[in-house]
């Protein structure tokens, strides 16, 4: 096929060079191709005899989950057992995140419950999927069980981790909620970042917090964040809403000056 037929490299240098670089390869490939180009170069690696190993498969799942093929995915799992292969966190991380995106939550219970039975701490990614998950699906007293459970083995939360929760908290009108999470980000010492105040000037602008959302803009400026389509967006929408007519013209201008300087 079209990576290793093509060259004419040793098969013995073919398989260092592919050991150092399945990751890069199945995902850069599947990106700039629209197809599932990491399955085919595992394929031609199996009817080569060139060895794979755990971090090619964890690759080739990553690859399989974004593609959404439920029929690969069973495939790859039963070649990770033939091959007598046991999954790590990398693995587990790659099938949860197939099943989040399918929408198969019970899928995803299941085996984050099996991860740990299996003697697996969930990394900070695993978590972050979790609490993502359960925070779609409204389930907030298990986003907030998963939340603890994470602080209590160690792990710190990040950016994404609070704003998952952020965004379930917001979309549950629990905005006294939203605004705990938000400040204590914040006291861990944890920067906010373009999403999390995106996120806040959301839901302040949905439910007509309009001083509130404001202050959040002139934050999210003092720390040098410039307000994207998205921030743009959800300002507007609250303006328009509000009939708020003077600062509606000058936020469009602010956008007009923003995208006409993105052009220089």
């Amino acid at each position: 096929m079209f990576l290793l037929v093509r060259s004419r490299l040793p098969l013995r240098r073919l398989t260092r060079i592919l050991a150092l670089t399945s990751f890069s390869t199945f995902q850069g490939g599947l990106k700039n191709e629209g197809k599932n180009i990491g399955f085919q170069i595992f394929e031609e690696m199996k009817s080569k005899n060139i060895p794979v190993n755990l971090s090619t498969y964890n690759a080739v799942l990553r690859s399989i989950a974004r593609s959404k093929d439920g029929v690969l995915m069973e495939r790859i799992k039963e070649e990770m057992e033939k091959d007598q292969i046991s999954p790590d966190r990398e693995t587990y991380y790659a099938i949860i995140n197939y099943y989040g995106i399918i929408k198969d939550f019970a899928k995803v219970e299941q085996l984050f419950e099996e991860m740990k039975q299996n003697g697996l701490i969930p990394n900070l990614s695993v978590y972050n999927l979790m609490i993502n998950y359960f925070g779609k699906k409204d389930q907030i007293e298990k986003m907030e069980q998963t939340f603890e459970e994470m602080i209590k083995k160690k792990l710190v939360p990040d950016q994404r981790t609070y704003n998952s929760m952020i965004i379930c908290f917001g979309n549950n009108k629990q905005i006294e909620k939203m605004e705990q999470v938000f400040d204590e980000m914040k006291k861990n010492k944890i920067t906010p970042d373009q999403f999390n105040y995106n996120s806040m000037i959301r839901f302040y602008g949905k439910y007509d917090q309009i001083e509130k959302m404001e202050q959040m803009f002139i934050e999210m400026s003092k720390h040098k964040f410039l307000p994207d389509r998205f921030t743009f967006k959800n300002l507007i929408l609250c303006y328009t809403k509000n009939n708020e007519l003077e600062k509606l013209e000058k936020i469009n201008e602010m956008q007009r000056e923003a995208y006409n300087s993105s052009r220089m």
